[in-house]
This record gives structure tokens, sequence and C-alpha cells, in this order.
């Protein structure tokens, strides 16, 4: 993808250029990528990155397809909506995560969840794949869950303002 200045990027790059900008500590994540160790995150975290990893190297392609569609691209648009409106009703300046979660708006939304749900309905071409669909789904959607439980749970534990923001550890 591209950042806001146009230049080639990742979503990754732009998640950890978003968490830099709040005063986020990124190393425990960049920590978990290079040595692959899930150990030393929360257990919501490591649970949904390693069921989709698992996922996606072990599963049949209609139940990949299922788990992607259903625990990401059509949920995440309305999701990242909801949080944009939040961070700009309360006027918290943050120019990349706003800009992060807009690009997933927009590119999950008009392009790859459409994309998505096309590739998954000529994948499902019998009752029981669209049973280990469904199970998959599920699966994906209670992981997702998990996770953005714990990140409510986080987020009541912040002070209330947001004038100084405390450094964390994501």
């Amino acid at each position: 993808d591209v950042d806001q200045e146009g230049s080639p990027t990742s979503h990754f790059t732009l998640y950890l250029r978003a968490m830099t900008e709040l005063g986020v500590d990124t190393s425990p994540i960049l920590n978990m990528m290079i040595e692959q160790d899930f150990g030393h995150v929360p257990p919501a975290i490591s649970k949904m990155v390693s069921f989709h990893l698992d996922t996606a190297q072990e599963a049949k392609v209609h139940e990949v397809a299922s788990s992607f569609f259903y625990g990401r691209e059509k949920l995440i648009p309305h999701i990242f909506d909801s949080l944009v409106n939040a961070i700009e009703k309360e006027n918290v300046q943050c120019p990349t995560l706003l800009y992060y979660l807009k690009r997933h708006i927009e590119v999950d939304g008009d392009e790859h969840g459409p994309m998505a749900e096309k590739c998954l309905e000529i994948l499902l071409d019998s009752d029981e794949k669209r049973d280990e669909a469904e199970q998959m789904a599920l699966q994906s959607l209670h992981h997702r869950k998990m996770l953005w439980d714990f990140i409510s749970d986080q987020l009541y534990k912040l002070p209330k303002t947001h004038s100084s923001l405390p450094s964390q550890t994501l």
C-alpha cells in the first residue's frame, strides 16, 4: 500500500508508525515477530495470531477464505469506522493512526471485502464445504472477539484525559 505521502509501505509499518506516534512501546510486537515467540504478549493476542497462522498453514482453502472474510474483511471497516469517529470526536491528534484506520476502511470495505466474498462464494460448491466454512468463520469471530474484549479492557484502564497519553505497551 502507500503512506500519507504516497510512498510504498506495508500496513504493518503504518501500524508501527501510528503506535510510535502515540508513544506506545512497539518492542514487544517487534520481538514477537522476529523471534516468533508469542509467550511475551497477552494471551488474547497470541491466541488470535496463532489461530490465524495455523489456519493459513493447515486449513482447507475454503476454510481460510471463510476465516479471512468473516473474521477480518467483513468486520474491520465497521469497527475502524467507529474508532475513527471516536478519535475525531475526542480530537486526539494522531494523523498516522487516522490514516491507517481510514485506509483499512477504504481498502477492506471497497476492494478486499467484496473480492473476498466473491472468492468464498466460488469456493463453497458443496454443503460440506459450507458447513466447514461456517465453523471456521465462527472460530475466527470468536478469536476476534477475544482480542477486542482485551483491547476494550485495556482502554478502560487508561486515564480519562488525552492531553498526555502515557507510554503503553501493545
